[in-house]
Parts: structure tokens; sequence; C-alpha cells
């Protein structure tokens, strides 16, 4: 008992100390040493020993604890999703921006792992996800379902979702409804708008109502239709001077940069060099702040017919993710069809014979269905469960319980 009450006496004395340390921790040095001389007043009663003892034993505990706190693992903090400002500053420094688009959770997932600056929820979902010839018939819903799963997957990465063909182009406050839609239902980061002068006064709409515009001029994939086919812009005067009246006219509005398509290298530097804002270029050539390409042409898999057709120039292709996915699919496909899987190895779960001869006997006066793989793998116990079975019938017929015959089809292993 005597060492109990020593051990709880000692403990005391360095919740003491702890405290009189924490409380002097906000204190200047001077007003610290004043506070442990005090400290040592109060035990002034006490052997010179037992002073010492307890000096190498507070030593001792807050070495213990600090080496605990430093080995004590913490929980992983919640990645800063990258602003608009950081944007801004990457360009300031010279920075490139990396952007790429993404368009379900997985692809959002990879894309924010290996640190994507900007992914973009585009409307060429529509063609590599949802197979269709162009991306206008893109509904508000369908991308409102897609930004959805990407903002799940990105929780890092600056989400920009397009805005649909035919939800924007309309008047100023339809602009400004849907891009409240998109931001209030998904959480992104900012709305793309396609177009220059046409649409100026609608992104200046959405950005005075607070929300990010990324402007979209060059080619404009959404107006396919009035465009003929999919082509490069800026190839002669006429066109690059109105590539570089759009980029002005979004930058007038409000964008906080703009993606230029499908434009020479030195229009597309032209442009970048009159503007203030980022540029983000897509077969632009280097001039741009930055870069983006499609998730499908990046990883090499497998697109929409038409991107077999004609795979723009300008892909260059860091995987080839589509050779190993079919390679893998029909390997699948033929050993499903053989019979070699599953396995032993990839057949992990397992009935005792005492129960598997428990489930044959209470159905062999029943019509018996077993599956031919558990006919094969428990041939010894099956062997076991006919017996009982038979057993079971010959107590049957000298009771003369009738069977009815069509319900004890012959068991076999065949």
């Amino acid at each position: 008992m005597r060492s109990v009450r020593i051990w709880h006496r000692n403990y005391g004395r360095t919740l003491l100390w702890f405290r009189n340390a924490s409380s002097s921790s906000s204190s200047s040095p001077g007003q610290a040493s004043s506070g442990k001389a005090s400290s040592g007043k109060a035990s002034s009663g006490k052997a010179s020993s037992g002073k010492a003892s307890l000096k190498g034993g507070t030593a001792s505990i807050t070495d213990g604890v600090e080496s605990q706190s430093h080995h004590t693992p913490k929980a992983p903090a919640t990645p800063r999703r990258v602003s608009i400002s950081d944007i801004r500053r990457m360009t300031k420094r010279g920075v490139p921006i990396t952007a790429l688009t993404a368009y379900d959770y997985p692809s959002a997932v990879h894309a924010d792992l290996a640190q994507i600056d900007m992914v973009l929820v585009g409307d060429s979902v529509a063609m590599v996800e949802l197979g269709r010839e162009t991306t206008q018939s893109l509904t508000m819903e369908e991308m409102l379902h897609h930004t959805k799963a990407v903002m799940r997957g990105a929780p890092r990465s600056l989400v920009i979702a397009d805005m649909p063909f035919g939800s924007y182009q309309l008047n100023p406050e339809q602009a400004m409804g849907n891009a409240y839609r998109v931001i209030k239902e998904t959480g992104a980061g900012g709305v793309k708008m396609e177009g220059g002068v046409p649409i100026k006064e609608c992104v200046r709409r959405v950005v005075q109502g607070g929300i990010a515009v990324l402007g979209h001029t060059g080619l404009l994939p959404a107006s396919v239709s009035a465009i003929g086919q999919y082509r490069s812009f800026g190839k002669n005067a006429k066109e690059a001077i109105a590539i570089t009246e759009d980029a002005l006219a979004l930058q007038d509005a409000g964008a906080f940069a703009i993606v230029l398509e499908c434009v020479p290298e030195r229009v597309a530097q032209f442009v970048t060099d009159k503007l203030d804002i980022p540029t983000i270029g897509i077969g632009a050539g280097q001039g741009t702040s930055g870069q983006v390409l499609v998730y499908h042409d990046v990883l090499g898999m497998l697109q929409h017919p038409h991107h077999a057709k004609v795979t723009p120039k300008f892909v260059k292709r860091y995987a080839a993710c589509a050779e190993f996915i079919q390679e893998g699919l029909e390997m699948y496909k033929k050993e499903v069809k053989s019979r070699t899987f599953p396995s032993e190895e990839y057949c992990p779960y397992e009935i005792p014979d005492k129960e598997w001869e428990m489930l044959v006997g209470h159905f062999a006066n029943t019509a018996l269905v077993m599956p031919p793989r558990d006919l094969i793998k428990n041939k010894a116990s099956l062997s076991k469960a006919k017996g009982k079975a038979n057993r079971t019938r010959e107590k049957a017929r000298k009771s003369k319980t009738p069977i009815a015959e069509e319900e004890e089809p012959p068991l076999s292993v065949n």
C-alpha cells in the first residue's frame, strides 16, 4: 500500500509540473524560470534526493510524451482545392497549367492523383462516353450527372463543367439560370462557355452573378452543324482576327481563362500576348499558358468511331490502354468459355462435408439440383450423401411412405 501511495503522490506532482509548464509556455522566459523556482519552493520540505528523482522522472516522462507525439500517426489532411487565384498565380510565375478532361469518378480519381491543375467535364462526354455523333445533343441533366461524379473523384483539382449546347446562347438570363444550376447542384468551381463576341453579354451576366467562366474560342465543337466539319481555325487573317477579337471580348466580359482549340501556334501565341488572362491550348502549340487534352486520347483508350477514323493530329498518346483492355477482355471470355475460370484459386468459399451431407440429405426426397462444379468438386462427400439418401429411401419404403418418382431424379456427377 505504501508503494501505491508513493506512486499516486509522484503522479500528482507530475501532473502539477505539466500544468505549470503549460501555463508558463505563454509567458516570458523570465516568468517561466520564476514559475519553476516557485514550484521548487513548494517542494522545499522534501529531501533533495526526492527532488532529483522527481526531476529525473518528469524528464523521462516528458521525453516519452514528446517521442509518442512525434510518432503518433496523423489523419491525412484534406487536400486544398486548386482555385482560380492559383491559376492566375501560375500564369504570372510562368508555370504551365495542366488540364485534362474527366467524365466519371474513376477518370477524376486518376486525374486528381496525377495532380492535374484543372479538370474539365467537357461536353465531349456525349461522344467519348455516350457514343453520340456530336456534342450537341447533350442535356443539362446529363452534364450535371457526370459533373457530380467527377467532383466526388477529384477533391484537389479545379473542376470546370461545360455548359451544354443551347443552355446559355438564348439570353443572359438563361445563361445565368443554368450556370446557377451547375454550381448549386454539383459544386463545380466554374463553367465553360463556347463562343466569343456573340455570347459576350451572357458571359458577363454569369460572371456578375458570382460564377467563374472559362471561355472557349477557335474551333467550337458544339457549333459543328454550322461549321460543317471539325477543322482548324485561324489559318487565314480573317479567322485569326476573329479569334483574337473573340478572346478579347471574353476577357472583357470577365472570363478567368480561355481555351484555344485547333489554332496555329503563332496565332495562339499572338492571342496569349494580347490577353492578361491565361490561355489553355488544345492543338494550339506551346505559346499558350497551359495545355488540355481529352482523357481517352491521352491514355489511348478505345473511343467513339469518329475519333478512330479522324484522330486529331495534335494528340500525343502517353499510354496504350486500349490494347491492354481488349487483350484482357478477350482472355476473360476465352477462359470462361473453356471453363478454366474460375479455377480453384478463385473459388475461396467452402462448405464443410458435414454441412454438405445435411444439405443433400435434406433434399433427398425432392428434386436435387446442384451446379456441376459442386458435384465434381465434392465427389467424396457426394458419395456419402448418396448413401444417406439411399438409406432414407429404404426407411421410407419399409414404412410404406409414398415417394413421388418425379421428385427423385438420379444423382449424377456428369
